[in-house]
């Protein structure tokens, strides 16, 4: 699967962004800083930071409040809410879901209903080359 998340990045297409999600395992009521790999789905009230791998991604389903760092090709679904600092390659925002906060991202997907109080700027937070040796949860307690 990994061939073709590459493949479809470097193609630019989305086709198989629907397979991400089949039977994502899920995670609730987050207390701690956490590092994701793989693909989570996030249910229940969270309050922690996460840091997403290279290829990591992650669905709010719930309620989210800290910061989501992703460290590469990452896409961050938001059906529930989410209060705090968001960077990532993709946000993709849900009817019915939230953002207040910052975000950082490349790539934004709005469908209508969703409510955002919140800036966004197409860039970049955390630089890619190198990331996953810099950043570490005690980094981004300082963003």
């Amino acid at each position: 699967m990994n061939f073709l998340i590459y493949l479809r990045k470097w193609l630019g297409l989305d086709v198989f962004e629907n397979f991400l999600w089949i039977n994502a395992p899920t995670m609730s009521n987050l207390a701690t800083d956490t590092y994701i790999e793989g693909t989570q789905i996030i249910i229940g009230e969270n309050s922690c930071d996460l840091i997403l791998r290279p290829n990591a991604n992650v669905e709010i389903a719930g309620i989210f409040k800290g910061k989501i760092i992703g460290l590469g090709n990452n896409v961050v679904r938001i059906r529930g809410a989410l209060d705090g600092i968001l960077s990532c390659d993709k946000m993709i925002l849900f009817q019915g879901g939230g953002l207040k906060g910052n975000a950082y991202i490349s790539k934004l997907v709005v469908q209508q209903g969703a409510v955002m109080d919140s800036e966004v700027s197409f860039m970049e937070l955390v630089p890619f080359i190198h990331a996953v040796e810099r950043i570490d949860f005690d980094f981004i307690k300082k963003l």
